[in-house]
């Protein structure tokens, strides 16, 4: 199981900054919005076009009430 994001994001923020001339979205679920999140973050941080993440909670926790 991935327990951390290292370098995930930066290698997801290079594959797609040659596209950011235009708007995003980035989809994600569970570890996946994280990332999306962190990309966005990134990529916002370049001024780049509007970027839209997605994410959703687990299927075990589908109203937010595990805290």
């Amino acid at each position: 199981m991935l327990r951390r994001l290292g370098q995930r994001p930066a290698g997801a923020y290079q594959a797609l900054a040659p596209l950011a001339d235009r708007p995003l979205t980035l989809p994600g679920h569970s570890m996946g919005a994280l990332v999306a999140y962190e990309v966005t973050r990134l990529l916002e941080q370049e001024g780049t076009a509007p970027v839209r993440h997605t994410g959703h909670r687990t299927p075990a926790d589908p109203c937010g009430t595990d805290r």
